[in-house]
């Protein structure tokens, strides 16, 4: 035989190295000599790939008006010219909270880590804490790893702008079988630099007389208990009373069970308790068929790039059914209704694609909670939509929703009949309002059976009027009359 072969296998690490050998050399021959090519060299090339991600769980928690530093790193192959975009994305803090910035990270040879600076707004107006992200696309000679997304929190805790002690966030519900309405509201107070909240309930009378005395739902505490929404269970005369807390360095779900009379039943169960994640936007509805009630909540991964609209029914045992609707997708302002005509419970939601935000719908069963429909566009437009609201329609079986509509030069309210398969807008009022930075002053909207109401601005920004005004609505999804 003139030839044979020698198989040598190397070892994957999975760290990068720079090149490196070793040799294969031949002695002892046998029978014969050994010439003059007696050793073999061997290069071991590493071809581990180039990762480019932020540090590890990128959540950055900064005053309104300060820069943020946020670190992106090269790990693996250090060889070599490599780059990535960067952009901001807007969650709940939006341009006017922060610099947008858009670019490309340029690492040299070598060269494992740069950093992305980014500028928050202080506009001397109180908001809540705002979330918006930084996101990693399009890497050249590198792939994106796990943490390609970076959280960023704007906290409002200026000295010029402290949040006010007093009541926040009311919402309300109407007990039929008593005549008589719950109003559910936050109740905040600075306790010596200690921020303290509690949930308190307060009954009306049908002509808007307080009932007895407000009285604790949830008690006060630094985990500041926040966005109470509440909704009438006419079937065992109770009300639900769900709101968010923060904890551990993460949100909350939390509900009680307050009978007709204010009777606390039950309090503090927790809906979902992934302190992880973020969650906002909560809404909640009740069906009167199955005697169940159902919550649907914003979501977003305090370390990842997950986001979207989760949602429980929770039945009169308190056993809870829970689910994703629409998972993998920025969604903003879910709103939630219960349609007796279908059996449904039905969710309209703010959905941002390409940059663009959209209104669209989902739907799950009544009983079950199955899935039947998600992601449905209901209206679109070069400009941004806002704050869906929903209310169901017994008359005709369907679902409206209403929303604002925002570009640089006027406010718009719009609605929507929203069907299993379909649906169809309609513009109800316009208005050109100056709102400058301010865009906390978006349109206020609330739904009575077809008539819709909101609160508008004039359009002298430097000493507005404000106004409450309302339009009503056909069943056939047309104006009926005049702007009021």
């Amino acid at each position: 035989m003139a030839s044979q072969t020698i198989i040598i296998d190397t070892v994957y690490d999975g760290n990068f190295e720079s090149d490196e050998t070793f040799t294969v050399e031949l002695s002892n021959a046998t029978g014969g000599v050994i010439g003059a090519l007696d050793t073999a060299t061997i290069t071991i090339m590493d071809d581990t790939e180039t990762v480019l991600q932020f540090e590890e769980n990128p959540f950055f928690d900064v005053d309104e008006g300060e820069q943020v530093n946020i670190t992106v790193e090269r790990t693996g192959n250090i060889n070599g010219a490599v780059s990535v975009d960067y952009e901001t994305v807007s969650g709940s803090a939006i341009e006017s909270d922060y610099v947008y910035e858009k670019g490309t990270i340029h690492f040299a040879d070598q060269v494992t880590s740069q950093m992305i600076t980014i500028d928050t707004i202080f506009d001397e107006i109180f908001d809540d804490d705002e979330i918006f992200t930084v996101e990693l696309s399009n890497p050249t000679d590198a792939v994106i790893g796990e943490f390609n997304s970076a959280i960023i929190e704007i906290d409002d805790d200026s000295d010029q702008s402290p949040r006010p002690d007093g009541q926040f966030d009311p919402d309300v519900a109407y007990a039929d079988a008593t005549n008589k309405y719950l109003v559910v509201f936050e109740d905040f107070i600075d306790n010596n630099g200690s921020d303290e909240s509690a949930i308190y309930g307060q009954f009306h009378s049908d002509t808007g007389s307080p009932i007895g005395s407000p009285f604790e739902i949830v008690q006060r505490s630094n985990d500041i208990p926040y966005l109470p929404e509440v909704v009438y269970n006419s079937e065992d005369d109770e009300f639900l009373v769900a709101w968010i807390e923060f904890v551990n360095d993460g949100d909350v779900v939390h509900y009680a069970v307050v009978d007709g009379d204010g009777t606390i039943i039950q309090s503090g169960l927790p809906v979902v308790s992934e302190t992880s994640e973020i969650h906002t936007g909560l809404s909640l509805a009740y069906n009167p068929d199955d005697n169940n009630y159902a919550l649907a909540w914003e979501f977003e991964e305090k370390y990842g790039s997950g986001e979207g609209i989760a949602a429980v029914i929770v039945d009169s045992q308190r056993s809870k059914n829970s689910m994703t609707i629409t998972p993998n997708g920025e969604v903003h302002d879910p709103t939630l209704v219960y349609n007796t005509s279908d059996d449904t419970y039905n969710l309209a939601f703010v959905y941002i694609n390409n940059g663009i935000s959209e209104i669209r719908t989902s739907s799950f069963t009544g009983t079950g909670g199955s899935v039947i429909q998600e992601n449905l566009p209901l209206y679109s437009s070069s400009n941004n939509q806002v704050e869906p609201i929903m209310s169901h329609n017994g008359t005709i079986g369907d679902d409206y929703v209403i929303w604002g509509g925002e570009d640089s030069s006027m406010d718009s309210i719009m609605g929507g009949l929203y069907r299993t398969t379909s649906g169809s807008a309609l513009e109800i009022a316009s208005t050109f309002v100056d709102i400058g930075s301010n865009h906390k002053s978006k349109h206020l909207m609330d739904l009575s059976g077809m008539q819709v109401f909101w609160i508008e601005m004039e359009e002298d920004a430097q000493d507005p009027d404000f106004y409450i005004k309302t339009q009503k609505i056909s069943d056939n999804n047309t104006l009926d009359g005049s702007v009021v």
